[in-house]
């Protein structure tokens, strides 16, 4: 008995003295804490936004209003007049391959498929000289010289590098309560000291880029005042026109929302299935409670991350949340 009691007298002797070094005591009762912290690196949240208009000067207008909401870095702005044209194709860059060769091959002047491939070009920061393997070309119909007209493409510069993130550690549950409170104390330290590093990246970001934003405002709001008649989008050059933005996007980063400005009621077109795979669809001007269910329906079928539909009403009190990337 006294051998028993002098072997846990021992072990007692010998736990309190790793508890007392503050360094090993979690390997008793779960994994070790390393000495220092993991970290990762922050990935903001970007927008790349493509508008077919209907009515150029109120698209200009729509994407004014959501570009002066926020500032985004990287943030690719394509606003685009959506015109008839004869069908699209799509064709799957290969090895080799060069926008040149590709506007040889199907009897288009290469200004044609540049100026129907923005996001390929210098405007969103690539050279025309360089495609690569599985980047998407849209095609127009040969007899088109220019599918649509571009009203504004631009892309907010990077800004500077995104800050370095704590991964906050995970609480073992098979430990004692005060280890466990103390991981969870250390968990939510993490989470603010993050939290602040976020707010003061974006907080730089923004004083770095509104001159930036405040010009690309004022010309879409310029173009907004220039007198246009209303113009609608149906038929082909809608289906065209959202297979263009679909193609576009796909070369894009991050949060990818295709707004269409004022289609009216006729209802969406065919949509392939995949056609809008990892885009966020914004249908606005829908004022037919059937076509905005069509719209729905299309948009899912097509593989829309999102489809919002908004009425005119709905449009001026929620367009912005719309196409805006969520909270990070």
């Amino acid at each position: 008995m006294n051998s028993l009691l002098s072997r846990i007298g021992v072990g007692l002797v010998a736990s309190i003295a790793v508890l007392a070094s503050g360094c090993d005591a979690n390997e008793l009762f779960g994994p070790p804490q390393t000495a220092v912290a993991r970290q990762r690196p922050y990935r903001p949240v970007t927008l790349s936004l493509y508008e077919v208009a209907g009515d150029r000067a109120n698209g200009a207008a729509q994407l004014a209003e959501v570009v002066g909401h926020h500032v985004w870095p990287r943030e690719v702005v394509i606003g685009t007049e959506a015109q008839t044209s004869p069908s699209v194709t799509t064709y799957t860059v290969r090895a080799g391959d060069s926008l040149a060769r590709i506007a040889a091959a199907n009897g288009l002047p290469l200004a044609a498929l540049e100026a129907t491939n923005p996001a390929l070009g210098p405007s969103v920061g690539r050279s025309w000289d360089l495609i690569h393997p599985g980047d998407r070309v849209s095609i127009p119909g040969p007899q088109t010289a220019v599918l649509r007209q571009d009203f504004i493409v631009q892309r907010l510069p990077a800004g500077a590098a995104p800050p370095t993130l704590l991964v906050p550690p995970t609480c073992p549950t098979n430990t004692t309560s005060f280890l466990h409170a103390q991981c969870r104390d250390d968990a939510r330290k993490d989470a603010q000291l993050n939290s602040a590093r976020e707010a003061a990246w974006w907080a730089s970001e923004a004083r770095q880029l509104e001159p930036v934003q405040a010009d690309l405002v004022r010309r879409l709001r310029g173009i907004a005042a220039e007198p246009a008649a209303p113009a609608g989008i149906s038929g082909s050059a809608l289906s065209d026109s959202i297979r263009i933005g679909a193609n576009t996007l796909s070369q894009l980063p991050s949060r990818r929302v295709l707004l269409l400005t004022d289609v009216g009621d006729g209802g969406p077109p065919h949509l392939e299935k995949g056609e809008l795979k990892a885009i966020n669809l914004v249908v606005t001007g829908v004022t037919d409670p059937s076509a905005s269910a069509a719209w729905t329906v299309a948009g899912g079928g097509a593989g829309a991350a999102s489809t919002v539909v908004l009425s005119p009403a709905l449009t001026q009190l929620n367009l912005v949340a719309s196409v805006m990337p969520p909270a990070s």
